[in-house]
């Protein structure tokens, strides 16, 4: 296989495999390159996981204080538990 026609099939699975993107474009993406895109969007993922992140925390929180406050036991705390662990699985994936 020649550089030219290696190049051209690399330029046709790219083209391929993010057709996608142009699918699902917003008109605030329009003129950007496709990489730039991708880029941006999972920028804007990252981010609103980190707001996810802090705000189950907070919610874990809030719920720690309320079980506290009227002294329930374990059985009432199943929610905060299962929140704690997905809080931990989240944390461990970033």
């Amino acid at each position: 296989m020649t550089y030219e026609e290696s190049a051209k099939q690399c330029i046709e699975e790219w083209i391929d495999k993010t057709s996608w993107v142009q699918d699902t474009a917003h008109w605030s993406e329009l003129g950007m390159h496709r990489a730039d895109v991708i880029k941006q969007r999972i920028d804007q993922k990252d981010v609103k996981i980190e707001e996810y992140k802090e705000a189950l925390g907070n919610l874990l929180s809030t719920w720690d204080s309320i079980c506290s406050a009227y002294g329930w036991d374990r059985n009432h705390m199943e929610a905060a538990k299962t929140a704690r662990s997905l809080l931990k699985e989240l944390n461990n994936e970033s």
